[in-house]
């Protein structure tokens, strides 16, 4: 069986006290059903959450908008990404998920190329699940 998860605009929804970003990033997953059964549609939201000593050790400039720099964007994408795919797979995808990126439990440097990763709006693509696993409405 397969879902297919396509991605909204992403949203700064900092608050102004913290010491670091959270940028929202909206989705919808369409779980594919076999033969003339309807897809079962929901809508997500994953928050990803990075220290400011974070964004300076991976050198993500913290001197412009959040939304308008796109290699800390893609970044925060990619590691929701994969979250949002862990936890299909295990079936424990829930409406909204969070991240937190810090120091004590990320690398050194940025794993990710920002140049390689694709622009979070309007991206969509399948994910395989095994043995039917769901996810919660």
């Amino acid at each position: 069986m397969k879902a297919q998860i396509s991605f909204n605009q992403p949203k700064d929804v900092s608050p102004n006290d913290l010491h670091g970003v959270i940028i929202r990033f909206p989705f919808t997953v369409r779980k594919i059903q076999d033969g003339a059964n309807k897809d079962i549609i929901s809508d997500h939201t994953i928050d990803a959450e990075i220290t400011s000593s974070l964004q300076a050790t991976w050198r993500l400039e913290s001197n412009i908008p959040p939304l308008q720099n796109n290699a800390l964007v893609k970044t925060l994408f990619e590691h929701a990404r994969r979250e949002i795919e862990n936890k299909m797979k295990s079936g424990s995808l829930d409406q909204h998920s969070k991240i937190d990126l810090h120091v004590g439990n990320s690398q050194q440097s940025n794993p990710f190329d920002p140049e390689k990763i694709p622009e979070p709006t309007g991206f969509s693509y399948e994910v395989e699940l095994k043995n039917h696993i769901g996810f919660k409405l």
